[in-house]
């Protein structure tokens, strides 16, 4: 798909089996005040051709594009080149790029690539493993997850569940941001979109997009 508006807002969704980028950030995304964000939040980004989601080869200056991206539980797995790609060479190209609580895996080229200079990067709680290289120019962020297998109960058959694999789903468990707030009290948020049950005899569920 192509976010070309101003202001983008991408919940929930799956975006799959594009020819090219599953997401392309495009010109004019952002608005003319270039205050306008772009979200994706609680998503699976999978098996795109090129880049999960993309901000590539853009290089006119009179082109407003997102002025910041968040991407917040989310999925961006076996993309045919990088999971997300943030490369764009015009003066006016995002301010910053927070990514937390997402897993970024099976990627062919790069988990995350980050080749705009000035970009001011937030990274945390985010699990990375079996891409090309996990990281360019991205910073390892506090609560970072290395994953040494798959986290997924099938990512083939489209279940991004988390399983119960040591070194995959269960190191995303419990993981995410925030655990314990300064004001108090601890939470079990996991990483990725979709949570999983709360482990007692009553049933109970942990908090989050998708339960």
């Amino acid at each position: 798909m192509i976010a070309n508006s101003s202001g983008v807002v991408i919940f929930g969704s799956t975006i799959h089996n594009n020819g090219g980028d599953g997401i392309r950030l495009n010109g004019n995304n952002g608005g003319a005040d270039g205050q306008n964000d772009t979200m994706v939040i609680a998503s699976v980004v999978y098996s795109n051709t090129a880049d999960g989601l993309g901000l590539t080869n853009q290089t006119s200056t009179n082109v407003a594009f997102p002025r910041n991206i968040y991407i917040v539980n989310s999925v961006f797995y076996g993309n045919g080149s990088d999971g997300i790609a943030l490369t764009a060479q015009a003066s006016n190209t995002p301010l910053s790029m927070a990514v937390y609580n997402s897993i970024i895996y099976n990627n062919t080229s790069n988990g995350i690539t980050l080749s705009q200079a000035g970009v001011i990067s937030f990274a945390r709680n985010n699990a990375f493993g079996a891409n090309g290289t996990a990281r360019t120019n991205w910073p390892v962020g506090v609560g970072d997850v290395t994953l040494t297998a798959d986290p997924f109960v099938n990512a083939a058959g489209a279940n991004f569940a988390l399983n119960s694999t040591a070194g995959g789903g269960v190191s995303c468990k419990a993981a995410g941001f925030p655990g314990v707030l300064i004001t108090g009290g601890t939470g079990f948020m996991d990483i990725g979109p979709v949570q999983a049950q709360f482990g007692s005899s009553s049933g109970q569920k942990s908090c989050g997009f998708v339960q």
